[in-house]
């Protein structure tokens, strides 16, 4: 009967637990991140591409920005002839809803994994056979700007833009 108490309390306990990610005071700029791509899941841009490009930096001190576009089928040089970490690749990436999200991240090495994914999504050109990309671009793609306050990521504002910069939103941040 003891057993059965505990194994009860235990199923309660879990059963409690939300699966939903919820947000936290005090979280750090990669939860910032995976937030941003959550919500960029829903959003029509979301549906239009397989691989995005993300960017982040820290404003002022107290505000997480991201940054999300389609990489329209962009391609990444890699060469075996080169070092794995002198090929510039992304260095971190994320799967989510079967989308590929690559980014480079100053307090990360190179990570094998991303060549995986970067192949597997056709996103990979071999330099020593073509050394050079052509870069598509296209001034009226959108992409989604995300700015989080850092002591607090529920307290944030999405932009959906085509503009390269954009000011600061007013965003209370305490």
């Amino acid at each position: 009967m003891k057993c059965f108490l505990y194994l009860l309390f235990f199923f309660i306990i879990v059963g409690c637990s939300s699966g939903k990610t919820s947000f936290h005071k005090e979280e750090n700029y990669e939860d910032a991140i995976l937030y941003s791509i959550m919500d960029f899941s829903n959003t029509t841009l979301f549906s239009k591409g397989k691989v995005f490009n993300l960017g982040f930096e820290i404003i002022e001190d107290r505000i997480y920005y991201i940054d999300i576009m389609d990489n329209l089928e962009n391609k990444f040089l890699y060469s075996e002839k080169k070092k794995f970490e002198d090929n510039k690749l992304p260095n971190r990436f994320r799967v989510y809803k079967n989308k590929l999200f690559v980014w480079w991240d100053d307090n990360y090495s190179s990570d094998r994994r991303i060549l995986e994914q970067l192949i597997s999504n056709n996103v990979i050109q071999n330099s020593d056979v073509f050394p050079f990309i052509d870069i598509a671009t296209d001034d009226k793609l959108k992409g989604a700007k995300y700015f989080f306050c850092k002591k607090n990521l529920k307290e944030y504002k999405r932009i959906i833009t085509n503009k390269g910069f954009v000011p600061i939103p007013k965003i209370k941040c305490k």
